[in-house]
């Protein structure tokens, strides 16, 4: 079965005539993997272990373990850290943040575009955190 983009859903949907018929069509494509699942792919792809993960993300390490194994769901800042202690791609942490249901960074406000620079630059959440702080912006974590 191939993957269907998210604009051939969107074309699909505006034009079908039974919405309970396009969801029973389209029910594997709207399937999102959990956390914990993306996470463990991350992590296996960054090289590094959950605890420098975790250190790098500045999250207390009880509450970053609890995300990695899916008994606790982050905030959209917490979410965040974590994408700066995997070294995510920006590209990358977007989509997870839209994955999540939450809002992806948006560069023209002020505090998204010092995370998004942060996650181009491979930048830690320390370091992230000062510049935000320089800046007057809320700090994450």
């Amino acid at each position: 079965m191939q993957v269907k983009t998210t604009s051939a859903l969107e074309q699909e949907l505006s034009a079908c005539a039974n919405f309970h018929q396009f969801l029973s069509e389209n029910a594997p494509a709207q399937q999102t993997p959990a956390l914990a699942e993306v996470l463990q792919r991350a992590l296996a792809a960054c090289g590094m272990n959950r605890a420098e993960v975790i250190r790098r993300s500045g999250l207390n390490t009880i509450y970053g373990y609890q995300i990695f194994s899916g008994k606790r769901r982050p905030g959209r800042d917490s979410l965040l850290c974590l994408c700066l202690g995997l070294r995510l791609p920006a590209e990358d942490a977007q989509k997870l943040l839209k994955l999540t249901g939450y809002a992806p960074l948006y560069v023209k406000n002020r505090r998204d575009s010092a995370v998004y620079y942060a996650l181009c630059r491979g930048q830690d959440a320390a370091a992230l955190n000062q510049t935000l702080y320089e800046l007057g912006e809320p700090m994450l974590a």
